[in-house]
């Protein structure tokens, strides 16, 4: 039901912000401050016509042709034709020669998709398909980060943007902030989530119960109640240490223990 909800809160979205339709158009919908692009003097919405260096070019058709010619003249000056205003121009831009997966070499997102409205009885059933693919997306994300979380924990180190109870309240009020598009993205995606944490083979969750269900089906006979009840007991012990553990560690990035401190020695200057 959690990744249902997800479906039909993304499907919202695209019933009423458009359609992602593949065009051979390859826009510049995001750029990061200080890249390559940025220096080179790239804009928002800038089209990608061709991209050269000496004898090899390609025209770019694709966001994916785009980035395999680009990620094979890696620390190269090359130069990019844009369209702008309907007019082209020249662009010379120096790749990064190591990039970070999240930034690129050109430090941009690359977008070859247009939002496209169909006759109104189409959108509801357009939306949730597209709906699904994007709740599809985000369970391979979040499995992905999951993964990377797991491995984290267990060399000690905690994971940026790792979020509790109380950071995803704040996430959520700077969602709501946003407007409903917003909002439903993020309850979306955090209802993915759930969905996905719910069924993972952890005592005491969803996923734990399934595991015994199967033991059942495969040995025909019923796990002895105590032995589950103990081993769910357990699981909950080290979920909720978990959850207190990402709670206190919500609680010192908004600096609370700080300001706890201060208020404390401030009740210590009164009694003096």
């Amino acid at each position: 039901m959690n990744f249902l909800l997800g479906t039909v809160l993304f499907g919202a979205v695209y019933t009423y912000l458009g359609i992602p339709t593949p065009t051979d158009k390859v826009i510049i919908s995001g750029m990061e401050q200080g890249s390559p692009a940025d220096q080179a003097g790239f804009s928002l919405g800038d089209q990608l016509v061709l991209v050269s260096l000496d004898d090899d070019s390609q025209a770019i058709t694709s966001s994916e042709s785009a980035v395999d010619w680009l990620y094979g003249h890696q620390g190269e000056a090359v130069i990019v034709t844009v369209s702008r205003a309907g007019q082209e121009r020249e662009l010379t831009v120096k790749l990064r020669e190591d990039p970070d997966h999240q930034k690129g070499v050109l430090g941009v997102v690359l977008d070859d998709t247009q939002l496209i409205h169909y006759p109104l009885w189409q959108m509801p059933f357009r939306g949730i398909w597209f709906g699904f693919k994007e709740a599809e997306a985000w369970g391979k994300e979040i499995l992905t980060s999951m993964g990377q979380l797991l491995s984290s924990l267990l060399i000690g180190q905690v994971p940026e943007g790792l979020a509790g109870p109380v950071g995803i309240y704040n996430i959520s009020k700077a969602a709501a902030k946003e407007g409903w598009l917003v909002t439903f993205k993020f309850v979306g995606v955090l209802s993915v989530n759930l969905a996905i944490l719910n069924v993972l083979p952890i005592p005491a969750l969803d996923g734990g119960r399934l595991v015994f269900l199967a033991i059942e089906a495969v040995t025909r006979r019923r796990v002895a109640r105590a032995l589950e009840n103990w081993v769910n007991s357990i699981g909950m012990i080290i979920l909720l240490a978990f959850m207190a553990f990402i709670t206190i560690n919500d609680l010192a990035n908004l600096g609370v223990g700080e300001k706890l401190l201060q208020f404390i020695g401030s009740i210590g200057n009164r009694l003096k």
